[in-house]
């Protein structure tokens, strides 16, 4: 069965959004397989866009977990197919103050490149060091306020401020911009994983599901030099995202460890849901 993929739209604390390619053929059981997990406050199905939303608990049921048992359930309403699920990256769009700085280090290299006047030239680097700190920071406090956590990228700040002590201003100030914004410039990296669930009687004659995920790794980042480059940049300043960050492989890992590597049954099966990842 081709095409049978799950998009991770957004996930957010409370909600997530699903972007189905080829919708079940059973809308009503799947969204009754989903709904009956504890935690799930209202599950709906946009039959013209594909787009499948639930509203959930997450002191009780993680997005991570809900993903899965969508991809489950889409998997069996298709006869065992092999559903794809594709997380789409946190990289965020750049606000207008990481413009004002970009746009303040274009200045001040122009200038240094055209042999402005010294003053001038360390006026601009000074205020394109001073504009990119600022963007590093407020990148932060936003990350804050909406996750409790700051951003890995700030780390940079660390590093550009010390060099702004040390005089070095514009080629610093390019590094770390380079370094925490470039990223937000390229396409945005998506993690993806394929599903496979098999309904299976046991030696008891009692049905059970075994579900098999592994990891598609994503050649295109690797084939990308640019993004490599900037890749390279934030780690010389102090920037390891992954160290950080927990990617969607591990954080599926995290949720079957904490189940014990079983799920209970899913719609009106008793039975298990036995999880092997790769």
């Amino acid at each position: 069965m081709r095409d049978l993929d799950i998009i991770v739209v957004h996930s957010l604390p409370g909600r997530v959004r699903l972007r189905l390619i080829r919708a079940p053929r059973s809308i009503n059981n799947m969204l009754l397989q989903i709904s009956k997990h504890d935690g799930i406050l209202l599950v709906s199905f946009n039959p013209i866009s594909k787009s499948l939303l639930v509203h959930y608990n997450p002191s009780v049921v993680s997005a991570t977990e809900i993903i899965v048992r969508a991809a489950m359930a889409l998997s069996v309403d298709y006869k065992n197919s092999s559903v794809k699920i594709t997380n789409r990256a946190l990289d965020k769009a750049l606000k207008p103050i990481d413009y004002i700085s970009g746009l303040a280090l274009g200045i001040a290299g122009l200038a240094r490149v055209a042999k402005f006047g010294l003053s001038s030239i360390k006026y601009l680097s000074y205020g394109a060091g001073t504009s990119t700190v600022l963007a590093v920071i407020y990148h932060a406090w936003l990350e804050v306020k909406k996750d409790g956590i700051y951003d890995p990228e700030v780390i940079s700040v660390v590093y550009l401020i010390n060099s702004l002590i040390k005089g070095n201003f514009l080629t610093a100030s390019m590094v770390t911009w380079i370094a925490t914004f470039g990223r937000h410039l390229f396409e945005p990296i998506k993690e993806t994983c394929v599903l496979d669930a098999y309904e299976i009687v046991g030696e008891d004659e009692q049905p059970y599901i075994d579900v098999s995920i592994r990891p598609v790794v994503n050649r295109r980042f690797i084939s990308n030099p640019l993004r490599i480059a900037v890749f390279g940049l934030g780690r010389f300043i102090g920037i390891n995202p992954r160290k950080y960050q927990t990617g969607f492989m591990e954080q599926i890992r995290q949720m079957s460890r904490k189940h014990g590597n079983i799920l209970e049954g899913i719609g009106n099966k008793p039975s298990p849901v036995y999880m092997r990842l790769d």
